[in-house]
């Protein structure tokens, strides 16, 4: 789940990342810290990716068991062109993993992938993964982002100053807990900020000193911002409702209004829930059932607990509406 800020940002500004933790390295070959490996996929494209039931699917490239022990791999036209505009061959993929194989490099990925007894390409498009011994799980082993060999041969640190094929390119990295990224389908700037305590993320997250956070929070922070949240859904149904019944005193309105107040009340929170879920997320599908990977998770709790709050105040800001409008 990501938290996002709720205020808008000028086209064009930067936006913002809360991070629990800074990246350790920006080279692929020897990064293995989660924070290095989110922002490495950004980075760099791989052979192979995982789908949402973490199983492996093509990405750079399709591949074939030729036989228990050696896998064809082609490579496909998507995410081909390195960030330095030159063009991604099977010869980067052999110079990627040939370095991570070579014990003296003391890539981390080594163990891994000790079942690789050697890598050919025999063409630009195609490379050959030969095994000491069958592994059918081999394809999942590729998931390493791919660095350009001839950038390699000449000693360049993609720790500092990463080049890959990648969605987004390098801007700079001036220090540890600050990152700046550029989003290539529109040159959008992104910054990945170290902020460790989630308190604070949560707290700069709602002044509006980022604008994104992960998903590392605690309980306590989560039942907060879902408080807020149907807080929030709380005021924007019972003021309106209460005004427009003040508005409309001894009308139709009025009673509807007056009518949904007390239906409000009337249903316990904790059938209201399962209601809103049978109907918004069986039923319409418009939002998910339970979960905490994106903002549409926290709709339903947010309506669950705003609607019943609402009916509450609207009941009492409509008397007062009342005697303010006389």
């Amino acid at each position: 789940m990501l938290g996002q800020a709720t205020c808008t940002r000028p086209p064009g500004d930067s936006l913002r990342f809360g991070l629990a933790s800074a990246p350790i390295t920006l080279d692929p070959r020897f990064a293995t810290d989660a924070a290095s490996e989110r922002i490495n996929r950004l980075l760099y494209r791989r052979l192979v990716v995982f789908d949402e039931d973490s199983l492996p699917v093509p990405a750079l490239a399709t591949w074939r068991q030729i036989t228990p022990k050696r896998y064809e791999f082609t490579l496909g036209k998507e995410g081909r062109i390195f960030h330095d505009g030159t063009r991604l061959t099977s010869v980067d993929v052999k110079a990627t993993y040939d370095f991570i194989l070579d014990s003296r490099n003391a890539s981390p990925h080594l163990d891994r992938l000790a079942t690789i007894e050697r890598v050919e390409a025999p063409d630009t498009d195609t490379i050959h993964f030969y095994l000491n011994r069958p592994d059918p799980l081999f394809p999942g082993h590729l998931s390493i982002g791919i660095v350009p060999a001839n950038r390699m041969a000449s000693g360049h640190d993609f720790n500092r100053s990463p080049i890959g094929s990648g969605p987004f390119s390098f801007l700079d990295w001036p220090n540890e807990g600050r990152l700046r990224l550029a989003r290539l389908a529109d040159g959008r700037t992104f910054e990945f900020l170290h902020v460790p305590d989630p308190t604070v993320r949560v707290l700069k997250l709602l002044r509006g000193e980022i604008d994104m956070l992960q998903n590392d929070l605690p309980p306590e922070l989560v039942a907060y911002l879902l408080s807020l949240a149907g807080l929030l859904v709380a005021v924007g149904i019972a003021f309106p409702l209460g005004i427009f019944a003040a508005v409309r005193k001894d009308t139709l309105w009025d009673h509807l209004a007056i009518g949904i107040s007390l239906f409000g009340v009337s249903i316990p929170v904790f059938w209201m829930g399962p209601v809103l879920i049978l109907i918004l997320s069986l039923w319409l599908g418009w939002f998910p059932v339970s979960g905490r990977e994106e903002l549409a998770s926290l709709v339903l709790p947010a309506l669950t607990l705003g609607i019943a709050l609402s009916a509450i105040l609207s009941g009492s800001w409509g008397p007062a509406a009342c005697s303010f409008l006389g």
